[in-house]
């Protein structure tokens, strides 16, 4: 690993709601429109190599939200490996690969995408709104995938596959009828699903899983609660506060301070409990 990080360019830091974003992409071009594309959400820092990247996420007392990395670094190190070892020590970093366009490069794709990679941006798609669209779907999947993981430990085989559809498209699935319609599922079977699995029904199952993930999100990032219900489309600020209270019995700031994501896995396995020993009796 290198010895100190050469930074190419340091950013006034980006404000709680902000995107850190780390680069070793070489070409000047590129970074100027990474830069551009979150010029109003964040910061871009570049350095040279996959080793000042890794010197950044181990030492770094902030939050990395993003990596965006080439196939190979200036010291032509082969970025898959270097993606593999970040997917296990650094799980809420989220990892874009940036690759040449051509039939050239689909080893290079094929391997990225088996080792780990969220997203992927091409050299003719550099536009602000295509990077910018990358950068936050990337941050939104990798955000998702852990709740996922987090998940699996409480619900069935049965209700997993209905929340990673719920965490694939969190803006778009936020109602029953989005849920069927994503799932191919009759209303009847998904209603019969959630109530064995413990639930009431596949509202109140979407409404623990987007409770989930705005959890992770809100500790993860420190970002504000309205930042995250606009993201999420929430209704407004107030109906998510009022639905993590309604839920959990703690307010979105005490959820912050008790454990995040955790404290609302911890309020719902107890919520599963209650349910369960109902249907015992």
């Amino acid at each position: 690993m290198a010895g100190a990080v050469a930074l190419h360019e340091v950013v006034s830091p980006p404000s709680p709601d902000g995107l850190l974003i780390v680069t070793c992409v070489a070409e000047a071009q590129v970074c100027a429109r990474l830069r551009d594309s979150v010029r109003d959400r964040g910061v871009v820092r570049t350095v040279r190599t996959l080793d000042d990247v890794a010197q950044i996420l181990y030492s770094s007392h902030e939050a990395v939200d993003v990596v965006v990395l080439p196939a190979r670094d200036v010291a032509l190190r082969d970025s898959a490996g270097f993606v593999r070892d970040v997917s296990k020590s650094f799980p809420d970093v989220a990892l874009v690969a940036y690759c040449g366009l051509g039939s050239q490069y689909s080893s290079d794709i094929r391997n990225l995408a088996i080792a780990g990679v969220h997203h992927f941006f091409f050299g003719g798609e550099q536009d602000r709104t295509t990077l910018r669209s990358v950068l936050l779907s990337a941050r939104q999947e990798c955000a998702s995938d852990r709740v996922l993981v987090a998940l699996t430990g409480v619900l069935n085989d049965v209700l997993l596959p209905l929340a990673r559809a719920c965490l694939a498209r969190p803006t778009e699935v936020r109602s029953v009828h989005d849920l069927v319609d994503a799932l191919g599922l009759h209303r009847k079977t998904l209603y019969n699903y959630c109530r064995q699995g413990g639930f009431s029904g596949p509202a109140e199952l979407m409404a623990w899983v987007r409770l989930a993930l705005f959890a992770h999100l809100m500790t993860r990032s420190g970002r504000t609660i309205e930042s995250i219900a606009n993201e999420l489309e929430f209704a407004s600020p107030t109906a998510l506060r009022n639905m993590v209270k309604r839920y959990t019995g703690r307010t979105a700031g005490e959820i912050r301070v008790t454990g995040g994501m955790a404290c609302v896995i911890a309020s719902l396995n107890l919520r599963l409990g209650k349910n369960r020993e109902l249907h015992l009796v």
